[in-house]
């Protein structure tokens, strides 16, 4: 676990905000450009590792309003760690919880998630993990910015985010294809 005020690299440990299913989530601070960022920190095996950094470097190029791509890749003692927009709202499930959006809030978000990902699959990109708890959600008085996270993971983390391997993979969302084929996977699923 990371402390608050730590150094790592560019970017300084703010805090702890949050953990996920592949690692703990932290917010830092980029001493260069003095923004503020979230730093996802990954134990995963060596050529599991390999294959992040590489997709990290694909798909950080990908520049959407609706998403957030990965935009840095850190060696942490042993751990890999992914740098990502810092959105300040909650996932999507977090809101479904707490709030019943009307119809034109469904829409919106309908709509942002879809041209989020519209613009990832042009860029050649699949997902194939999107859930809620992959989307966060970026709110304002009178607006909302549905932004698809973790782009790409799955696709590095093969077998241990597509159903054969239970870290990472969210069965009530992952298309039945995506668990008996992944070797087929496109688009679609």
């Amino acid at each position: 676990m990371l402390k608050t005020g730590q150094q790592i690299g560019q970017y300084l440990i703010v805090g702890r905000i949050g953990e996920g299913r592949l690692g703990d989530v932290y917010q830092v601070r980029d001493a260069g450009l003095g923004i503020s960022a979230a730093l996802k920190v990954l134990d995963v095996e060596t050529g599991v590792r390999e294959a992040l950094v590489q997709q990290v470097h694909q798909q950080s190029t990908v520049q959407h309003p609706n998403l957030a791509p990965f935009t840095d890749v850190l060696e942490i003692g042993g751990q890999l760690g992914l740098v990502t927009e810092l959105i300040d709202g909650p996932t999507l499930e977090l809101w479904l919880a707490s709030y019943q959006p009307t119809l034109d809030e469904t829409l919106a978000l309908f709509r942002g998630i879809v041209c989020g990902l519209g613009h990832a699959h042009a860029h050649g990109h699949v997902h194939q993990n999107l859930r809620p708890g992959n989307i966060m959600l970026s709110l304002g008085d009178d607006w909302m910015i549905p932004k698809i996270t973790d782009l790409g993971l799955a696709e590095a983390l093969g077998p241990v985010a597509t159903g054969q391997g239970s870290r990472g993979v969210a069965p009530n969302y992952t298309a039945p294809e995506l668990i008996h084929h992944p070797q087929e996977i496109d688009r679609r699923a």
